[in-house]
């Protein structure tokens, strides 16, 4: 995954290199933490899809204008209560975005193009495959012109 700060400009590999670090060195010290943890998720990921989604939450860190990241690495022996929690909430918010987007008369292209998601993304979400981060449950949320907390019963409007 390439991590560029603007779309509009290609910089070189040297001028990339010292925005990356500019961005982590005036990192709050608890943005900083979660950082490194999102950092040690992506070198141990699994799977390629895994890798790419822990790429994304990591150039949102970077670049996005998120207000809160979660990242915590699963013990090596999860609680199935755990897990089977995760995967409820991760069901719950991926419905709840299916039905507002379905109540609107929008398909996953258009809520992807209005939200500036990808619209694998929109889908991976619905069917609960992946949890999304702070920034990308408010982009949904304004594209559907929702509340976020309509989405996650986690965030607080």
């Amino acid at each position: 995954m390439t991590l560029i700060a603007d779309k509009n400009v290609n910089p070189t590999p040297a001028a990339a290199e010292k925005i990356v670090l500019d961005r982590i060195r005036t990192m709050r010290p608890s943005q900083h933490e979660r950082f490194c943890r999102l950092v040690d998720l992506y070198r141990n990921a699994e799977t390629e899809e895994e890798a790419n989604e822990i790429g994304e939450v990591l150039a949102e860190v970077l670049f996005g204008e998120a207000k809160d990241y979660t990242a915590s690495k699963l013990t090596s022996d999860p609680s199935p209560d755990g897990l089977a929690a995760l995967q409820r909430h991760r069901n719950f918010v991926g419905g709840q975005i299916r039905k507002c987007r379905q109540r609107l008369k929008m398909s996953q292209e258009e809520l992807a193009e209005k939200s500036g998601l990808p619209q694998s993304h929109i889908c991976r979400l619905e069917k609960g495959k992946h949890a999304p981060t702070y920034l990308t449950i408010e982009k949904v949320a304004a594209a559907l012109g929702v509340k976020c907390s309509q989405l996650d019963p986690g965030f607080t409007d």
